[in-house]
């Protein structure tokens, strides 16, 4: 799975909002990514709408700390897999391993990628699923699993983002989102360098015969 198409993407998308680049010196505090304070209760607002529905209410600035702060992590997760593909030791590690390493590196920007579109990928334990119902002024109980989250631009200095369960695991979701992000009509924007890239990624998604395998079924 080709990372740095990715990149590309993450980087053409970040330039639209005119940002700019700079240096992080010490990492960000780890309780500002955007699960972590679901989890808490901490400066956001959630209302579960049925067992299977919430809504994330949350200030536009706690939402840019959150996305930077979880872009941070993301990344620190992408390059440590590169870190081991890129060691010269690769060579004695099972090719099993190296599928597996090379598969999550592509995940994890998959996941970081969808959240800069809008597109959340969040999975909840039976534990999880309660403290984010303590959070809420609501006494119904959520049920556990993977929600997608997709954003809302409705308020006024505020983001919301509506959660919904899905019967797929966090993997597939990934992959879902990717479809929606890489449509045809992006391939036009392009260089043709790239398109083969493009085309690749389309393919390995769409394809019904060769379906992404689960990484423990492909380490194992």
């Amino acid at each position: 799975m080709p990372v740095t198409l990715f990149k590309d993407v993450i980087s053409d998308r970040l330039s639209e909002f005119g940002f700019t680049r700079d240096p992080i010196e010490t990492p960000p505090d780890p309780g500002n990514v955007l699960k972590e304070r679901i989890l808490s209760g901490d400066k956001v607002e959630i209302d579960i709408i049925n067992d299977e529905r919430f809504i994330l209410t949350i200030s536009e600035s706690q939402y840019s700390r959150i996305l930077s702060s979880s872009y941070w992590y993301s990344m620190q997760k992408v390059r440590e897999q590169r870190r081991l593909i890129d060691t010269h030791n690769v060579r004695s590690l099972p090719l099993a391993w190296l599928l597996v390493t090379a598969y999550y590196s592509a995940f994890y920007s998959a996941v970081e990628l969808s959240r800069l579109f809008g597109l959340y990928n969040l999975n909840l334990t039976q534990d999880q699923s309660s403290s984010v119902v303590g959070n809420s002024n609501s006494s119904i109980v959520l049920k556990k699993g993977t929600f997608s989250g997709a954003i809302e631009y409705e308020l006024k200095d505020a983001v919301r983002i509506i959660f919904s369960r899905q019967d797929v695991k966090p993997h597939e979701l990934a992959w879902k989102n990717m479809r929606e992000i890489l449509g045809v009509n992006n391939r036009n924007n392009l260089l043709v360098s790239k398109k083969q890239k493009f085309d690749l990624i389309n393919e390995l998604l769409n394809s019904q015969k060769r379906r992404l395998k689960m990484p423990n079924n492909v380490r194992n």
